[in-house]
């Protein structure tokens, strides 16, 4: 185990090129062994480069399925370990040379003796909370046009957001917990189309945290669900509009059954995936790759990766640090930055 741990906290609005030099200059000064880096961001490849062999390099990362043509595919060999939470992902980066293993979400036990489950105060029938975009957002108009009287929250734009606490609280008053596996990004933002985005289905942390509070789940199907869990026993799945309406009107006028598959859920849940019992497995497996070091030739920078960073990234203020100008050529696309310039500055 380490003896201390440091953190640089980063966000979508830092100074990608400050945020570098800190932990540069934290790995340098604390002689840090292990980097674990815990969502996509913009960390200089040559920076990774050149801690190679000196440092456990670690990626825990979320959002692969998304993200792999522009990111995660050239980045998995920069790491000497990458941990994320698709299984066909993980397969994808050991076929591309690097070490990878499989994540779940672990929670803490939500349930408690205060909160009665089987009681009748379950005053929501349906309940979704989260983001309503692409695929999303139609099948929620579809329920509400069949009657279905689905409260949404989550969304800042669109509907209430809820605290911790009142996440929490909603999930165990609600008959049915509605979860979705479609993904939320903007196309145009991972430079892909609409069409292929909708047939990717990830795995959110929202399942474990549903079954944590010994809740009902309906979710959206998605073949790495068997990954972790046995569908039609822990939780029940939808593979379509009318399945998904089919399994709401059943399982909301059937109480015993639907108890039955919260109750087997929560055990599932507490034997493999609750907080205490998941980590020390968790750390064991990152410990067991410590010797399994990746060493490679630092590659170009790909042109889908660079315009990637660049949108997501680059803004005007970026001209006033000098690290970009070293940087540009290597990680950053000149045409897209040029249509980002003139877009700010002729609002086009």
């Amino acid at each position: 185990m380490p003896s201390e741990t440091f953190f640089v906290e980063y966000e979508t609005s830092s100074n990608i090129f400050e945020i570098n030099r800190n932990i540069k200059n934290l790995i340098n000064k604390k002689k840090i062994d292990i980097l674990i880096v815990t969502s996509f961001y913009f960390i200089n490849p040559k920076l990774l480069n050149s801690i190679q062999g000196k440092v456990f390099r670690v990626k825990i990362d979320g959002d692969d399925l998304a993200l792999f043509n522009v990111y995660s595919k050239y980045y998995c060999n920069l790491y000497d370990l990458n941990i994320t939470n698709t299984p066909d992902i993980c397969e994808k980066f050991k076929k591309l040379g690097a070490n990878s293993f499989v994540y779940a979400s672990p929670a803490v036990n939500n349930f408690t003796s205060k909160n009665e489950f089987f009681s009748e105060k379950q005053e929501i029938d349906v309940s979704f909370i989260g983001l309503l975009r692409n695929e999303r957002n139609n099948k929620i108009n579809f329920l509400k046009k069949n009657n279905i009287n689905i409260k949404v929250y989550g969304d800042n734009s669109h509907t209430k957001f809820l605290s911790q606490n009142n996440y929490f609280e909603t999930i165990k008053n609600s008959k049915i917990n509605l979860n979705f596996c479609s993904l939320t990004h903007n196309p145009e933002d991972i430079f892909s189309k609409k069409e292929e985005i909708n047939k990717l289905k990830n795995i959110p942390g929202r399942i474990f945290e549903i079954l944590s509070c010994k809740s009902f789940l309906l979710t959206e199907n998605n073949s790495s669900l068997e990954y972790f869990f046995e569908p039609g026993k822990d939780f029940e799945v939808f593979n379509n509009n009318d399945e998904l309406l089919d399994k709401i009107k059943f399982y909301l006028s059937n109480k015993n059954a639907r108890d039955k598959i919260s109750k087997n859920g929560f055990n599932t849940f507490l034997k493999k995936y609750e907080y205490k019992s998941y980590m020390p497995k968790f750390i064991d497996t990152i410990s067991s790759f410590e010797d399994k070091k990746i060493e490679n030739k630092l590659e170009k920078c790909p042109k889908i990766v660079r315009k990637f960073f660049t949108k997501k990234y680059i803004s005007l203020r970026s001209f006033f640090d000098v690290d970009f100008y070293f940087q540009f050529h290597q990680c950053f696309d000149f045409s897209l930055l040029t249509k980002k310039i003139f877009k700010k500055l002729f609002k086009i």
